[in-house]
Parts: C-alpha cells; structure tokens; sequence
C-alpha cells in the first residue's frame, strides 16, 4: 500500500507481545490516533514492525525493536542508516537519519511519516488484536485501560484479578506512572519512576487505596449515587463530551466493564427504537427492571423512536448492503482458487474496503484479502489477468544470414 506523499509500503506488521502490549507499561506500545477532534484510534506498536517510505526522493526503512537494555518502551532503527542507531522515539529516528543524509535540520512527524495516520496501515496492523485498551479522561487526567475482569467481591465492586490501568501523575515532586491493580482479594496501586517500581499501596477496596496515596485526595475510587439506575450516554458525556460520536467496539468497551462491575442492562426497548441504555448495580435488578418497563409502557420515558420513514429508509439501506455483501459472499464460495477465480472477484472491492471489514462480512483469509489487492493493483479491480507477450526466438540459416548481407550491401552501392 502506498500513499502519494511518502509512498508508504508496510513491510512487514510485526508481532504483538503479551508482556509488552498488556503489561505495566503498555502505554508505551500503543498510539492513539485522532480521526476526528472526538474519535480515536487505538494501534499497536507491534515488534519487528517495518515500513518503506520515500522522503527528498530517497528510500527509508524504519524497523521497530524491542530493546535489550529498555524492554519496556520501543526502540526505533532507520535501516537506510549505516549505523543502525536505536532512536526511543520515530520522529527522532527519521528526523536525525535525515540530517545524516542531507545535513539539513528539517523536522517530521514520525508517527505520520510511519503511516499510523494511514486507515488501511492501521487496520492491517490491528490484525489479530484480541482486546484494544481505551483511555479515559477523568479530572483532568487521562486513564489508560489495559485489562479487564470480574470477580464475586462486593467491596471490589465485582472486578476481577487481571484489571489494570495507568495515568502519570507526580509523585513526591517526579513525574510518575501510577499503575493500580485488582489482585485476587485487594486494590493495589504500584508507583513507577523511570521504570523502576518504588513504592506500592494496597487496600481492601480502591477508596481504601487512594487514602493511603496521599494525592488526588478529591477522588473516590468509585462514583457514589444515590440511585442504582444510570442512562449510559448520558454518564458518558461526563467523561467524553456531548457530540462524541462513539465507535462500536468502544461501546462495547464500556458494556464489558459494566457488566464486569456487576452492573445489569435493564433497557426495555431495542436499539432500532431508541440508543438510550439503562444499567443498574443493583444485586436483584429484577425491581429497577420492571420500574423501567412501567414507565416505558406507560410513555413516561422521552424516549424518541426514529420517525417511520427515517426506520424504514435505514431499514432500506441495510437490506441493501445486506444484499451487496451476500453476493459477493456467494460469488467468492462458488469460484475456484487463483487468479482467475476468487482473487479476481474480491479485487473488485478490495482496495474500497479494509482489511477487518472484508474478513468480518466474507469470513476469508488475510492471505486472500492481500492477494487480491495485489491483484487489483497489478491487473486492475475485476480485470483479467494481464499476460506477458510470448517471445519465440529462432536461429537464422547461413543462407539467409548471406541474402541479408547481399540485400543490405546492394542497398548502400544505390
């Protein structure tokens, strides 16, 4: 793939690393890409990870390493230098490669150049990712999520061992990272400076821990209400803002970690009718249920169902796209492998659609996905094969190599 500034070419994705990607300092091996001033993109920084681009006409190739000396942040190497430095940081690696180069102090962005910005990059570097940590800004501080969990304790507000987040924060005057933790029976809180753990607080529950930390005092470990019932969006605009438009697999973020805190969802209607969404915490959500069913019925809840022809033309566009991905659905499962079969049919969407979407709506092979665009870049979307032309040689005869020289002869004496 490639892009008409920087002729970017992913070489190779590069591997995900459960001890780096989901550990401690998992922050470090992820990047958030901003789509849009509310959306994000969460991407791996994936080891061995290399990518071709073209800066002042010249070729760079920046590999990505895991340190021996650092494994907790990414190393950087421009294999076009000769020295083949390991850089913390892309900016850092393409920029001073460059000032090899050219002895010009000129400035880009790494992770743009490295094509994080680039969607089809993106996903195809988010191949295989099982869960994709979030961040919250709570306070004026950002939250990193990294894990999960559920567990049967009340007082830890039913998270399970295997939860883990992480903000920087100062910490006796030093700009730290503060990791907290659910462990199998408590709360705990590690205290990081310069990748080195020095300090850990513990507690029977995250409010029992934050008193012990002795910063961050105005914050309770968990939002007290009065109420078991909350409407999700509407919480939410606490934490993002209220034109955040959400993706799916965030909301569904936020359903997981709800319902691993022991909250139930008590919504009455369907999301075709309304994207209001009730949760309680109660342990017998059966009366919170119920008391939203009554108001639901008796058209107490401001609601707003979509207006008949709004449903119906929504209804109408996803038979539509129901139909599209059906047929090439059936089209790819009815052909024979190679390139006059399945590869030449998905060629004609290839390159419209992303690596995750395709697989997801024809259940097929990355192998497949790739080589069809491959394909469709060789050979054009849907084309036929294109055939190189068959050259026969033959050798000439001793009697027609003389004719030809007396020709040619003949012809210089006019």
């Amino acid at each position: 793939m490639s892009t008409d500034k920087y002729k970017r070419q992913l070489l190779a994705t590069g591997d995900i690393i459960e001890t780096l990607h989901y550990s401690v300092f998992a922050i470090n091996w992820w990047i958030f890409i901003k789509k849009t001033p509310e959306k994000y993109s969460c991407i791996p920084i994936c080891v061995n990870m290399r990518i071709k681009f073209e800066l002042n006409k010249t070729e760079f190739i920046i590999r990505i390493i895991k340190q021996s000396n650092n494994i907790y942040q990414p190393g950087y190497i421009c294999e076009t230098d000769q020295a083949a430095m390991v850089y913390s940081t892309p900016t850092a690696a393409i920029n001073e490669t460059y000032k090899k180069l050219f002895n010009v102090q000129t400035r880009y962005s790494g992770p743009l150049v490295m094509g994080f910005d680039d969607e089809k990059i993106a996903e195809e570097l988010q191949v295989g990712v099982l869960f994709f940590p979030f961040k919250i800004s709570v306070y004026n501080i950002t939250v990193f999520i990294f894990a999960l969990g559920s567990s049967t304790l009340e007082e830890l507000n039913f998270t399970d061992p295997g939860y883990q987040s992480s903000f920087s924060h100062k910490f006796r005057g030093k700009q730290s990272l503060i990791v907290q933790s659910i462990l199998k029976d408590k709360c705990q809180k590690d205290i990081y400076q310069q990748a080195e753990k020095i300090q850990t607080y513990s507690g029977i529950s995250p409010k029992d821990v934050w008193s012990k930390l002795k910063i961050l005092n105005n914050i309770d470990g968990w939002k007290n209400q009065q109420s078991s019932i909350i409407e999700l969006s509407s919480h939410l605009i606490w934490v993002y803002s209220e034109n955040y438009e959400f993706i799916d697999w965030k909301l569904q973020a936020w359903r997981s970690m709800m319902r691993k805190v022991g909250c139930t969802n008590i919504t009455h209607f369907t999301k075709k009718q309304s994207f209001f969404e009730f949760w309680t915490n109660s342990l017998d959500p059966s009366n919170d249920r119920n008391l939203i069913s009554y108001l639901y019925i008796k058209n107490l809840l401001n609601y707003n169902p979509p207006e008949p022809d709004i449903k119906n033309d929504n209804l109408k566009m996803h038979n539509t796209i129901d139909k599209f991905w059906k047929s090439f659905d059936e089209s790819i499962h009815m052909n024979k492998r190679g390139f006059d079969g399945k590869m030449r049919i998905l060629s004609v969407i290839a390159d419209n659609f992303g690596h995750r979407e395709i697989r997801e709506k024809l259940k097929i092979s990355n192998d497949l996905i790739s080589a069809a665009k491959k394909y469709a870049h060789t050979n054009g979307p849907g084309c036929v094969v294109m055939t190189k032309p068959i050259i026969t040689k033959s050798r000439v005869s001793e009697i027609q190599d003389q004719e030809f020289e007396a020709f040619f002869a003949s012809g210089f004496k006019n």
